[in-house]
């Protein structure tokens, strides 16, 4: 379950990043650059792909611990690579953070429900913020327009729509599959808070993403309507639905369509990005 979760949210980051790169970056930047030419992108992207494979490997003994660090240790050198090629090698220094992170989920956090589900959501919301740093620090103070701050600041905002969103499937699939997990020795919500008050609070947890939902749809979506439809019917719309389901279930079997919901949420988020455009 943990690697389904893990490979789930880290795919989805991958999608995220091509969705940034060639839906927002380049519809919308026609006389600026940004940092990262093609090459660099996807060696951005072996980087990340390497980071969260040594997570998916990492196990409780030797051999796993050694295949963890040989595939962070190449994942942050791509990184410090692609830091000192844009003028910046420190930049390399957030993807060390990032790995960090992740050893510390696996080390002591993984085994708690709610401080292990924060720190993974933590890392997926922080890999898309580390994307919008190598893309566009570097032109920020450049661009007399702005247009480059505008953008990142988009990316921040929607960083922290992840999170959000991140952080519900994480208590999703915990409360999901609480049996297995709490089998295995795992703390789980419902061992901790039971089913009922979980599944509740997880509904309250869900009015964050729906809001924060509106609030991107409200600010940088409401001129663009193909975006704006695809927004309301395939991000809000679940959200929604799921918001609502959560106060409705007495069973956990009834969480898996709420957690196919949150699912949908986030992969059709993803996809927004490659019809986002900026208003004129």
């Amino acid at each position: 379950m943990r690697k389904k979760l893990i490979a789930f949210t880290f795919l989805s980051i991958l999608l995220i990043f091509s969705g940034i790169k060639f839906g927002i970056l380049t519809s919308n930047i026609n006389q600026f650059e940004t940092s990262l030419n093609t090459t660099n992108f996807i060696l951005w992207v072996t980087s990340i792909l390497s980071i969260s494979l040594g997570a998916l490997i990492y196990e409780e003994n030797e051999k796993g611990y050694q295949m963890f660090a040989i595939a962070n240790f190449i994942g942050i050198s791509i990184s410090y690579y692609i830091g000192y090629s844009i003028g910046n090698f420190n930049l390399g220094n957030l993807s060390l953070i990032l790995s960090a992170l992740l050893f510390v989920y696996h080390s002591q956090l993984k085994n708690k429900s709610v401080f292990g589900v924060l720190c993974l959501a933590f890392c997926a919301s922080f890999t898309i913020l580390i994307y919008g740093v190598f893309e566009l620090v570097a032109y920020i103070k450049e661009a007399p327009d702005g247009l480059h701050r505008l953008l990142f600041s988009i990316i921040t905002d929607y960083s922290i729509y992840v999170f959000f969103l991140a952080s519900s499937l994480c208590f999703l699939y915990n409360l999901n599959y609480s049996k297995k997990l709490h089998n295995k020795g795992f703390q789980t919500l419902e061992q901790v808070f039971g089913f009922s008050r979980s599944i509740k609070a997880l509904g309250i947890l869900l009015l964050l993403p729906t809001v924060a939902c509106a609030y991107y749809l409200h600010t940088y979506m409401y001129q663009n309507s193909t975006a704006l439809v695809f927004g309301l019917l395939f991000l809000m719309a679940p959200l929604l639905i799921a918001t609502i389901k959560c106060f409705s279930v007495e069973k956990i079997k009834q969480t898996n369509y709420i957690l196919l919901l949150v699912q949908i949420a986030l992969i059709s988020s993803a996809f927004s990005l490659f019809i986002f455009r900026l208003s004129a």
